[in-house]
């Protein structure tokens, strides 16, 4: 039997006792190499050199995946273990996608590379960390537990019973000293051995921006939380935390104290560097964050045995060239780790604006420096600037034309880079001091000193002002990307918002005012900007008053116009919307994803939660609010405001009380459906069949969120029982149901109805709508369906003429039409067809729509009522 000495244990906890002063991740993975060491120290050394010579010996001990030679080499592999045929690597250009059922993002996995990285070494600049992660992205729903982050082995640990009491004894410690925030397991046949802290409290930076702002760039070194907010979030009780589904969570966490390059714990106090195969044999460490819901019967060892992940990255080493154990100091240059009072900035954006006597756009750029009192000041830099301090590297691009925007934004990387590589140099160098009278001058040019105020002429604009009647006009800067500020002259109309490049004539982007849903002022960093939203995007306008600027748009916006979709944004390509601020998934323009912003009526701030009295209690009332607000939200900017509100509330609806009971399923889903058409109308007024139809969705649901189209409600869950369809006009192309993952199968009718889709058929072509009811949906739809027909049947001779609907949806049918339908004729035409059916020539049946009646331009609803006692009542859009 093995025994323990006293020195090993009092080296150990001395060790624990220094690295437990800071409960950080660093800390807790530093200790668990520790006590992972002693553990195969006390279980015999062969057992350990044997797993070393044999993960030396495999070219892949633990993960089957190929290495690409162009990756980041050294012998390491990243996997995704959600999506293990997925192609990722370390210091990737591009960030890593993250689609789990849990959470959807992007993510930068980043090693300090031994041989360097152009690209990612100034973000290390200054820095003595190794391994850095950066995870940006939304939560698709409501975490009901805990998040934790967690390192973990991919099969359990075989140990002794000694080295489990030891590690046992200093797990217990340690929980307490962390207030038992930590989770340990050695594993077994059902749980990975793992180490997990909470998320909230133990990652180095959180942010939470909302979906309405823009988050910090991901892949930046510029992330910033407020020390005070930091504070107070790793104060913490751990379960109280709240992260939510409108918010856009930017988290990091990092150490100095591995390198996976040379597969070996590195810089440790007092104690020489550790290979990770004497502590790990030929396994891979997996790092990974999780949702755990505590299981109030379930011990502790199994508390963490059911997790739902964020994400899981493998990473493993084939150790095919294994490099000498080394320190920090000999991977880092001491000159880099020096300069620990270098100038801290980032380059924010690059700025467009217009030189009159050259009339050219030349560039300029917006850095973000931190100032000696440890505040952060946005400056405006001109382009001649930058190249006198990088007059070694000439050739870079001075004036902005739309072909190089590409271009121009990788430039401004590559000048990040330089900076920061010149920001390293001796402080004696001409290049050092160019770079200090660039960026700290006696007096700094503000980003709010930008010129305003110009004349459209002054920005070469030329417009017809006869026919637009101005009601607001003026110089500014709109933000076109999160990289990328551009000078226009901002147009407000009676009719539209109009945004003029420089040296234009037409507008570049045309804004109806029917469809801004909201306006407000905030900052981005020092920007004080109006936000003006829209159905689908948000604008950021850099004005002089931006106050004037949201009286004047707010004042435009509330003007009741009684001619509504005349005056539209230009028609859009879902292609070629930027991802900046619209709201996209694989295709997919989500209308409910994101949250409106500012005060209401009420005064409610965009942060708060919606009165109960505000919240369905279910939802088949959610779906019947989204339909009620839907008819009136072309009326007034207050409508488009709620309606927004109410389809962002489908979001938090529970899809697990739907039962077997169908008609509940029935009614959700027809009101669904209904609010959708309508909004997809106000979105893309003149949209092709694949836009509307197939690409415009709503996020339903609080867990297992599940992305609903029009074409989706109608063929995968209205559908589901009824037979499949091969081609419809209305369609580009018909989803296949037996596609679709099991998430959507808990809203599919289980039955089949031949009225279903003749009645959206209706909806679609008239413009009428029904807000059906639970006690009321079968006869609600008899009558839709009813009205259609009598007014599209026809029988002359021994003809019937029957709408090309029916023919589209003859598989509902059956082998006879004609008696299907016969319960929903008026009772001459029953007559007429009852006798043509007894004839013993026979008839026939042609499919033609009669006459189309005018299509109204505006919606209305027809209340239950209307239906159930045949009164006209309704409510349109025109008298709401």
């Amino acid at each position: 039997m093995t025994r323990l000495n006293l020195h090993d244990v009092a080296s150990l906890g001395d060790t624990m006792m220094l690295w437990l002063m800071v409960p950080s991740i660093t800390s807790i993975v530093v200790v668990a190499a520790f006590v992972i060491h002693h553990i195969r120290h006390h279980d015999g050394g062969k057992q350990v050199r044997h797993n070393a010579d044999a993960a030396s010996s495999s070219s892949h001990p633990s993960v089957t995946a190929a290495h690409s030679d162009h990756g980041f080499g050294h012998g390491l592999t990243l996997r995704d273990v959600a999506n293990p045929t997925a192609t990722i690597d370390f210091n990737s250009r591009l960030p890593i996608p993250i689609d789990t059922s849990l959470f959807t993002g992007f993510a930068y996995v980043l090693l300090r590379r031994p041989d360097g990285d152009a690209h990612w070494d100034p973000h290390f600049e200054g820095k003595q960390r190794t391994v850095w992660v950066m995870v940006q992205g939304t939560f698709k729903r409501a975490p009901q537990g805990t998040v934790y982050v967690c390192g973990e082995l991919p099969r359990p640990m075989t140990l002794t019973f000694w080295s489990k009491t030891f590690v046992s004894m200093i797990v217990t410690t340690i929980k307490s000293l962390l207030g038992g925030s930590l989770h340990f397991s050695f594993g077994d046949d059902t749980e990975l051995p793992h180490l997990s802290l909470p998320l909230y409290q133990s990652a180095d930076t959180v942010i939470a921006t909302p979906l309405d702002d823009v988050p910090p760039k991901l892949g930046t070194s510029a992330w910033r939380e407020d020390p005070a907010a930091r504070a107070e979030r790793k104060r913490t009780p751990v379960g109280s935390e709240c992260f939510r589904t409108d918010m856009v969570y930017s988290f990091q966490f990092h150490t100095m104290h591995v390198d996976l390059a040379s597969w070996s714990l590195v810089n440790l106090p007092g104690v020489p560097n550790v290979r990770l195969t004497s502590l790990m044999g030929d396994m891979s460490l997996r790092l990974g964050v999780y949702e755990h819901v505590p299981d109030p019967v379930a011990t502790d060892a199994m508390a963490h045995v059911t997790k739902h992940y964020c994400f899981s990255f493998d990473i493993s080493s084939t150790l095919a060239s294994p490099r000498p154990m080394s320190s920090l100091s000999a991977t880092i240059p001491e000159d880099k780790l020096a300069c620990r009072d270098a100038i801290e900035f980032e380059a924010w954006m690059w700025v467009e604006t217009f030189d009159v006597p050259s009339e050219r756009r030349p560039l300029s750029y917006l850095f973000r420096i931190l100032q000696e009192d440890g505040t952060p000041k946005t400056i405006h830099v001109s382009s001649a600037a930058v190249a006198s301090v990088l007059a070694s590297h000439p050739g870079l691009l001075t004036r902005a034309r739309l072909d190089h925007y590409a271009a121009i934004d990788d430039q401004l990387v590559e000048i990040n880079r330089l900076l920061h590589v010149v920001s390293t140099t001796p402080h004696t160098s001409a290049a050092y001091d160019r770079l200090v009278d660039t960026l700290r001058p006696a007096t700094s040019p503000s980003a709010l000193l930008l010129p305003h105020g110009l004349p459209p002429k002054a920005l070469g604009v030329n417009m017809w002002r006869w026919d637009l009647n101005v009601c607001m006009e003026g110089s500014g800067y709109r933000i076109v990307s999160d990289i990328c500020l551009r000078q226009e002259y901002f147009v407000l109309t009676s009719a539209s918002l109009l945004l003029y490049r420089t040296y234009a004539s037409q507008p570049a982007v045309k804004v109806s005012v029917h469809d801004i849903t909201d306006v407000v002022t905030r900052f981005v960093h020092d920007l004080h900007v109006v936000a003006v939203y829209t159905w689908t995007e948000v604008l950021y306008l850099h004005v002089a008053d931006p106050m004037a600027w949201k009286t004047a748009l707010l004042a435009a916006t509330d003007r009741n116009s009684k001619v509504l979709g005349l005056t539209r944004s230009n028609h859009k390509n879902l292609s070629t919307w930027s991802p900046f601020n619209v709201v996209t998934f694989d295709g997919l323009l989500v209308l409910n994803h994101r949250k409106i912003a500012a005060l209401d009526d009420g005064g409610r701030n965009e942060d708060e939660a919606m009165p109960s009295s505000d919240v369905p209690t279910d939802a088949v009332a959610a779906s019947a609010q989204c339909l009620h607000a839907a008819v009136v939200a072309a009326t007034s900017r207050h409508h488009r405001a709620a309606f927004q509100r109410a389809v962002h509330a489908l979001r938090q609806v529970d899809l697990a009380t739907f039962t077997s009971h169908s008609d509940t399923k029935l009614v959700f889903l027809l009101n669904l459906y209904q609010a959708l058409l309508v909004h997809t109308s106000l979105v893309l007024p003149f949209s092709t069949t694949n836009a509307s139809m197939h690409q415009c969705a709503y996020e339903v649901g609080n867990s297992n969120q599940i992305k609903l189209s029009l074409a989706e409600i109608e063929h995968v869950l209205l559908r589901a029982a009824a037979p499949a369809l091969t081609d419809v006009p209305y369609l580009d192309f018909v989803p296949d149901a037996a596609a679709y993952p099991s998430s959507y199968a808990v809203l599919a009718l289980p039955t089949r109805d031949f009225r279903l889709s003749c009645a959206l058929h209706v909806h679609r072509t008239t413009k009428c709508l029904v807000a059906y009811t639970v006690d009321s949906v079968h006869y609600q739809l008899s009558e839709v369906v009813r009205q259609f027909l009598g007014q599209h049947v026809q029988v002359a001779g021994r003809n019937v003429t029957l709408p090309l609907a029916c023919q589209w949806f003859k598989p509902d049918f059956g082998d006879h039409i004609l008696r299907k339908i016969m319960g929903l004729l008026s009772c001459d035409t029953v007559a007429k067809v009852q006798d043509l059916v007894d004839h013993p020539n026979g008839f026939s049946v042609h499919f033609r729509d009669t006459s189309p009646r005018r299509v109204p331009s505006h919606w209305t609803l027809s209340s239950p009522s209307s239906l159930d006692h045949h009164q006209p009542s309704t409510l349109s859009s025109e008298t709401a």
